[in-house]
């Protein structure tokens, strides 16, 4: 339902742009089936090799990188969005297109432009989906960071960061 309303609305096919959406794998026959249809039907579903859920949004978030640095060349641009999340993609067009002076560092190398968490604390408790042991990550904040709702990328930062993740632990 949600990757439907998005190729109705933000997501519409243009030519600027390339919409798809990243799935890991799923537990289900049925919900599987449903899936190959669905990309038959609109060809932009990207399936990786890992259990689509939300404690694997790293895998996620690292298999956008890798598909856009071996398969968009021509890019200037990597937008990762939530199916949650509503783009105003006329606007960011308008932007990225033509940029005014205050937003000329959208043309900058190494660009990574989103809403910044500033020392968030880290989340102990049992009860969160969001908690993390202190095996996992031992501070009591979190250091700076963008929020994996949306995120632009240049795609000089999407290449790099893709080098850099393969140096790294999950």
């Amino acid at each position: 339902f949600k990757r439907q309303t998005i190729r109705e609305t933000w997501g519409q096919n243009d030519s600027r742009s390339l919409v798809l959406f990243l799935i890991g794998n799923v537990n289900s026959t049925t919900l599987e089936e449903k899936i190959n249809f669905e990309y038959q039907v609109h060809g932009d579903i990207v399936q990786g090799n890992f259990n689509d859920a939300y404690r694997n949004m790293t895998y996620k978030h690292v298999m956008a990188l890798k598909w856009f640095v071996y398969n968009c060349a021509e890019a200037h641009f990597l937008l990762k969005a939530d199916d949650d999340v509503f783009v105003n993609s006329p606007l960011m067009y308008n932007i990225l297109e033509n940029p005014s002076s205050s937003l000329q560092k959208l043309h900058q190398r190494r660009l990574i432009y989103c809403y910044e968490i500033e020392r968030a604390k880290v989340k102990r408790t049992f009860r969160s989906k969001w908690r993390v042991s202190f095996n996992e990550y031992k501070k009591k904040y979190f250091p700076n960071h963008c929020p994996g709702f949306i995120i632009l990328y240049s795609s000089d930062a999407a290449f790099q960061l893709y080098q850099e993740v393969q140096k790294l632990p999950y």
